[in-house]
């Protein structure tokens, strides 16, 4: 999920820095969950998703097609 998250941040032009401050949290802890070191709240689940457009399941399942 990691690398998801961190091409979905990319894709969005944010920077570690910048996505930290949208999300009110530091950059160590993006930085943890693209390097799958800490789980991610439900809450940050949620405010990713909101921000990218996407929903929950697609994060969680990084992105991949969960009918295949």
């Amino acid at each position: 999920m990691g690398n998801f998250l961190k091409n979905l941040r990319k894709q969005h032009g944010y920077t570690q820095e910048g996505l930290a401050k949208e999300l009110h949290v530091t950059h160590q802890l993006i930085s943890g969950w693209e390097h799958d070191m800490y789980n991610i709240p439900n809450v940050m689940l949620i405010a990713l998703a909101k921000l990218y457009n996407i929903t929950v399941d697609e994060i969680l399942n990084a992105g991949k097609d969960t009918n295949e």
